[in-house]
């Protein structure tokens, strides 16, 4: 239409400047310029779409044909046959219709289309453009293993009830329209569902059997082809706890000129503090049953670390620390110790038993390098006996403490830490630990 407008005026100006008579009328020529203005469609697998009827410069009747339809990919182009080509066309108005069929190729279309009018007849090469694509929801499952576990307790509940591993990514709908089966179904009241990040959660008790977990879904333009599904497998475990350490003392050891030694499967040593003369020994380890401030644990040993004083100094550091064992499968570690100071010590956490935990690969580097006393206050506090040594009464404080397993199934010590922080108090008592022991709860697979 603008190009009839231009030549209109064109004839027009030449007329004006030769005083010449000006022919309006179209020459006889075929079609010309013809032009879909909505084109490069995006259209469904199985929606139908009519499109606009072409601008087109032609003289007299014109009627519409199509010449050619092609399949493009990847550069190709591939004939369509008659009888699986889904475009017809309007013989007078030229408005191209896409009806596909479920035998209709996805993919990018090119319409050729033939115009005509008395003068002849024109081809215009890929003038209608359509790419057709399933907009039905598309899923997929994302798995970082091949067996996808979940873990349950002996009444059958999910210790956790995300389910580790599998994920689901959709396109074309939300995931809270994502449908999920199970086969064979569930228990009554128990539900699968997903989260805003496509990760499956389990409310309710499980049979101790594998369950096909399969993932449908429904938009405006139809169900999902492509339904994919994995199995979960359930591992009913039962929680076992095992002792782990157990200090056993039965005999005493006082020994002199010694910063290091190994005891009762127990390595003592000092971390910082003066050095003794000949002869002295910072440890006192006895099986003493009378010297014991607490009268109902008198058949308990008491192990001693003395405080010496030299030069007016108090201060020193030891430690004590527990063979390695393993957190493998553990859930929940229990520290039991008891903590033992004679009335001289005083209170207020200058003079203190600590009990902490750390990975053992982590305290063999420190040991190595000789830092132990700069590293332990970075390992994990179980016990700390100034937070119960309020007043110098309080002379025995026995704790079972519990922690989560922070190592994920990595050896680990637990070193029992002496500070003798005075500095300006002659101090000549003792303090120690009468017990010390660790049990751990563990998950195995019944």
């Amino acid at each position: 239409m603008k190009k009839l407008i231009y030549i209109f005026f064109t004839f027009l100006l030449v007329g004006c400047l030769t005083n010449n008579e000006v022919d309006f009328n179209v020459p006889d020529v075929p079609p010309e310029n013809l032009l879909y203005h909505r084109n490069d469609l995006t259209v469904a697998h199985n929606r139908a779409v009519q499109g606009d009827a072409p601008e087109v410069i032609s003289k007299g009747t014109t009627t519409f044909d199509i010449a050619e339809v092609v399949l493009i990919e990847d550069s190709i182009r591939t004939d369509v046959p008659e009888e699986y080509n889904p475009f017809t066309i309007d013989i007078e108005t030229g408005q191209l219709s896409l009806e596909p069929t479920d035998g209709t190729t996805l993919g990018r279309y090119h319409v050729s289309v033939m115009a005509s009018n008395e003068a002849g007849t024109s081809n215009f090469d890929d003038a209608f453009r359509v790419m057709l694509v399933d907009k039905r929801p598309e899923l997929s499952l994302e798995t970082k293993k091949d067996s996808i576990i979940l873990y349950m307790d002996e009444e059958g509940t999910p210790l956790s009830s995300q389910v580790e591993s599998v994920s689901v990514v959709a396109e074309g709908v939300f995931l809270s329209d994502v449908q999920i089966e199970a086969s064979p179904e569930l228990p009554a009241s128990t539900t699968i569902s997903l989260d805003a990040n496509g990760r499956f959660h389990v409310r309710g008790t499980l049979e101790n059997e594998d369950y096909i977990i399969s993932i449908s879904a429904e938009n405006e333009y139809g169900v999902s082809e492509n339904n994919p599904s994995f199995t979960l497998y359930t591992k009913m475990l039962k929680i076992e706890e095992r002792e782990l350490f157990t200090m056993h003392i039965d005999q005493g050891l006082k020994p002199d000129n010694e910063d290091e030694f190994v005891f009762a499967e127990i390595d003592f040593m000092k971390i910082d503090g003066p050095a003794l003369p000949n002869g002295q020994t910072w440890w006192n380890i006895a099986v003493d049953r009378n010297n014991h401030p607490n009268v109902d644990r008198r058949e308990n040993f008491i192990t001693r670390n003395y405080a010496r004083n030299y030069d007016n100094v108090s201060t020193a550091k030891h430690v004590m620390v527990t063979p390695e064992m393993s957190s493998e499968n553990m859930e929940v570690m229990t520290i039991d110790i008891g903590a033992v100071f004679n009335n001289i010590t005083g209170v207020g956490g200058e003079q203190r038993i600590e009990a902490r935990v750390v990975k053992a690969e982590d305290y063999q580097e420190a040991l190595d390098a000789g830092s132990i006393n700069e590293a332990y206050e970075h390992w994990t506090l179980a016990f700390n006996s100034a937070d119960y040594q309020v007043d110098e009464k309080k002379l025995f404080i026995h704790q079972s403490i519990e922690i989560n397993n922070p190592f994920e199934g990595e050896d680990f010590r637990v070193v029992v830490v002496y500070v003798h922080g005075l500095t300006s108090a002659v101090n000549r008592g003792y303090m120690g630990i009468d017990e010390l022991g660790i049990r751990g709860r563990f998950l195995v697979i019944n």
